[in-house]
């Protein structure tokens, strides 16, 4: 009997010498009063997806949270799989360029180009644009981002139901919605955060197409 209960020790052991420390979740700021306000901030570590037609702002959301983090001198990445983001576009919505890493994988690299920045525990938010499904990989960036204790912000090509999400956001022009929230408020609305020179429509035209080239993306 003794033996037996050394050894089941010995294997509880192992378990979690292989599993490592036990993850701890938690909501961390993302700078955005709508955000914070519907979701309590982004899932660190966890996935975030911003889904929504071409156009509807999605881009717009992502780049403001990514001018919150950076305004604080906090590192972010951008993995811009369509190579359609503009560095000045993102300057024009607060962005410090000195604290983004723009990563432009070649052809069918973004995938584990992701994973690796997702990883690596530099950045506290990574942003990721413009990938389609990546099956498997999905799960892969879910270990990822727990592995760099770091949240993925992904504005995917479609719904990105294949990928693993803590929360789920769709944004249609005029608000952002709950679609799903691990920590409840499924539904819950807001309406779309404006930036500070957003009453100049001129101004809001300019730099979103300069952000990626469409009107308002």
């Amino acid at each position: 009997m003794a033996q037996a209960v050394a050894t089941l020790e010995h294997l509880r052991a192992r378990i979690a010498q292989i599993e490592g420390a036990r993850v701890q979740h938690r909501r961390a700021p993302s700078g955005v009063g709508a955000i914070d306000a519907l979701i309590g901030g982004l899932p660190q570590p966890g996935l975030v997806t911003v889904h929504g037609e071409l156009g509807g702002g999605c881009t717009a959301l992502v780049a403001q949270v990514v001018a919150a983090q950076t305004a604080r001198a906090a590192p972010v990445a951008w993995i811009d799989a369509e190579r359609q983001i503009h560095p000045p576009g993102l300057a024009g919505f607060g962005v410090d360029l000195r604290y983004l890493l723009l990563v432009r994988p070649p052809a069918g690299h973004a995938v584990w180009a992701a994973e690796q920045v997702l990883r690596s525990g530099q950045f506290g938010v990574v942003t990721i644009s413009g990938i389609g499904a990546v099956g498997r990989g999905g799960q892969r960036w879910a270990r990822a981002v727990e592995q760099g204790s770091c949240t993925a912000l992904v504005v995917p090509q479609g719904v990105g139901r294949d990928l693993p999400a803590a929360v789920r956001l769709r944004v249609d022009g005029e608000g952002i919605t709950v679609v799903r929230d691990r920590r409840g408020g499924f539904g819950r609305r807001s309406a779309l955060p404006e930036p500070p020179w957003a009453a100049d429509p001129w101004q809001w035209h300019r730099v979103t197409r300069r952000l990626r080239g469409i009107a308002s993306g």
